[in-house]
């Protein structure tokens, strides 16, 4: 529909895009610069970035990457470029629960199980009439859902901020407020369960506090910084585990930052939000507990909402609902 979008593609990074996730390295470099140190090379053994298996979550990485770590004198290789190369992994798509876990079958078996439950089938059909408008609104034959929701809230919504040209049926569709709330119920039902939440961010979660774990534990951990590239969805699901999540839905580069402090003899955790737009930085207390909260407190209070072991075998069962606009 838009020839300009070439040869970036659907779901692609802009070029804005790629100076927004560039300046987030740099916002990382200068909040971690005195914890870093002054070597901006040494990041085999104290770095490890993945990312889930779509090209713009990759370039994202490494754009963040070239912002975090920019060549020192030493290692600077080409004098116009302020680049170095540094690894990044992704699992692929069909076998990375820990970005898409909600593509599993045990996620999909109790997400279906829960779409039937009475109180979320009353929830859904407060919308039906407005579904039905909708439908014949945008010129889809068949019946809309949730899933038709998101996309069409989040594409929209994207293209009203790239200035495209909106169709006057496109913008009285973004402001209804009936269609934010929908979403807003997507990610509700979503995460309605125990297990669901666990499914969602479960993996990541467990991972982050292990890796804690084994840095106030094993003098030999070098590791400083690990960076997830995912989506929204995985900033939602894990505010949602932590239950800090508060209806938004969050920016273009927005981030969940976990920092693990060593004081006075104890480890501590803080959590912090970057907006991404706006650039700001945001505090997390975590229920239940103070601030800071010590290392041993949360883990006790997260460890609901880790991920069992009988749940790590959970397969990806289709690609169906996936695209790169996720």
């Amino acid at each position: 529909m838009y020839e300009s979008f070439h040869p970036i593609g659907p779901g692609g990074l802009t070029n804005e895009g790629k100076r927004r996730v560039y300046h987030l390295g740099e916002v990382l470099r200068n909040r971690y610069r005195d914890f870093l140190g002054s070597s901006r090379d040494d990041h085999r053994e104290s770095l490890f970035a993945i990312s889930s298996d779509v090209a713009r979550t990759k370039m994202s990485l490494q754009l963040i990457l070239v912002g975090l770590y920019p060549p020192s004198a030493d290692s600077k290789w080409h004098e116009q470029l302020e680049w170095q190369p540094i690894p990044t992994y992704y699992n692929e798509f069909s076998k990375d629960t820990f970005f898409n876990s909600d593509r599993c079958q045990m996620f999909i078996d109790e997400l279906t199980r829960v779409r039937s439950l009475p109180d979320v089938q009353k929830k859904l059909g407060k919308f039906d009439t407005y579904l039905e408008e909708l439908r014949k609104t945008v010129g889809k034959k068949s019946k809309l859902n949730l899933n038709d929701i998101l996309l069409l809230h989040n594409n929209l919504d994207i293209e009203k901020r790239m200035n495209l040209t909106m169709l006057p049926w496109m913008n009285d569709v973004l402001a209804d407020e009936r269609l934010i709330e929908m979403r807003r119920l997507y990610y509700e039902i979503n995460s309605y369960t125990d297990l669901l939440k666990r499914l969602l961010s479960g993996f990541m979660l467990r991972k982050i506090n292990e890796d804690m774990f084994e840095a106030s534990t094993n003098a030999n951990f070098t590791r400083k910084v690990t960076l997830y590239g995912g989506h929204d969805k995985n900033i939602i699901a894990l505010l949602q585990s932590l239950k800090i999540y508060d209806g938004h839905f969050p920016d273009f580069t927005s981030a969940l930052i976990f920092e693990l402090w060593f004081h006075d003899k104890g480890y501590y955790v803080k959590i912090f939000y970057y907006l991404g737009i706006p650039e700001e930085m945001k505090e997390f207390t975590i229920p239940g507990c103070a601030n800071p909260c010590s290392l041993d407190e949360y883990l006790k209070l997260t460890k609901a909402a880790e991920v069992r072991d009988n749940e790590l075998n959970c397969k990806i069962y289709s690609t169906t609902y996936f695209s790169e606009t996720d």
